[in-house]
């Protein structure tokens, strides 16, 4: 699946490139910016720097447009891959991963001196590190967001995983995209249950919640407790939080790390 994502992207446009100056370096060493140069292939070519440097200074960096690469023109096509699981897969001559693309259009490229690029299906652009595939066609990698490293797992069946310090843990997702489960402070976590796309179960650091409708209104119940909260919850797919706002007016925010927090609704 195709994780929502808050990448810096950075995207090549068709104009020369002899230096590229992202924070307080710049990329000089010609010849191994491969994706620029099949889009340009008289030009002189740029490329980038170690990897920590590399992933800060392309979430600083200004954003411009990529030109979109013929298929004659991308390194290693189709007919080069084999197939493991959803993905087509491509090694080099040790048998070491060199190309990734998935059915969503997806396409990770390792460049000579061992360095990945993900190249998303808008032709957006993101360092990543650590990319692997293993038998049954699962994929992991790391990326930079906001400052901290992201180690990501996209599943063959569909489902997918984030996990980062940021979020004191690991967030799941089903096949459809929906959360199915958070940490929530310490070795805490919440699992989510879904019918139909709705959430309607909540197994948390209370208990288990299970959401009622009567009346045109809703209210989630929890039994063990014997509390009943009129409001709805929801689970914010962008942080992994959860959000409980009352028919009252007021919400309240239940983070990730344990903490809770009261929103201002409009």
């Amino acid at each position: 699946m195709a994780l929502e994502s808050q990448y810096y992207d950075v995207q090549l446009d068709n104009t020369t490139v002899t230096s590229y100056p992202l924070g307080s370096e710049t990329l000089g060493n010609q010849g191994l910016n491969d994706l620029y140069q099949f889009s340009n292939p008289k030009e002189p070519l740029s490329f980038l720097t170690s990897d920590k440097v590399l992933l800060d200074q392309l979430s600083q960096s200004d954003t411009a447009q990529v030109s979109r690469m013929s298929d004659e023109r991308q390194p290693q096509s189709h007919r080069d891959s084999v197939q493991v699981g959803p993905l087509d897969v491509v090694r080099d001559e040790k048998g070491n991963l060199s190309v990734v693309s998935t059915m969503d259009g997806d396409y990770y490229y390792k460049t000579p001196d061992g360095k990945w690029t993900h190249i998303g299906p808008n032709r957006e652009r993101h360092a990543v590190e650590n990319v692997q595939v293993d038998a049954q066609g699962n994929l992991s990698y790391d990326v930079l967001v906001n400052g901290t490293v992201e180690h990501r797992k996209e599943n063959a069946d569909g489902s997918a995983s984030i996990e980062s310090a940021d979020i004191g843990g690991t967030i799941k997702y089903d096949k459809d995209g929906n959360i199915t489960e958070t940490p929530s402070g310490g070795d805490r976590k919440r699992e989510y249950h879904y019918t139909n796309g709705q959430l309607d179960k909540i197994n948390g650091n209370l208990g288990q919640w299970e959401r009622v409708e009567k009346d045109g209104q809703v209210s989630w119940v929890n039994k063990e407790k014997n509390l009943t909260w009129e409001g709805d919850f929801t689970v914010d797919k962008a942080t992994g939080d959860l959000i409980f706002v009352a028919r009252a007016g007021y919400a309240w925010g239940f983070t990730t790390r344990g903490g809770d927090k009261q929103i201002t609704t409009r």
